[in-house]
């Protein structure tokens, strides 16, 4: 994070949990966009799902959440 911004972290102790939206951008390539199905990414999953259905950093569009 740039320490421009460390400011804007002031008060977030008070929370259990915080949202972090974030962009791939390792994976911002139209090779990785164009992935839209999954070869069973689990072991206990359908044959094939949908890239929106797996935890895949590979997205028509890279934006990403996670939750800390």
């Amino acid at each position: 994070m740039k320490k421009e911004f460390i400011p804007a972290l002031e008060g977030l102790e008070g929370f259990s949990h915080i949202n972090v939206l974030w962009w791939c951008n390792l994976f911002d390539d139209m090779q990785y966009r164009s992935i839209l199905t999954s070869e069973q990414p689990y072991k206990n999953a359908p044959e094939k799902l949908g890239i929106f259905a797996t935890r895949a950093p590979l997205r028509p569009n890279p934006v990403a959440l996670t939750t800390v």
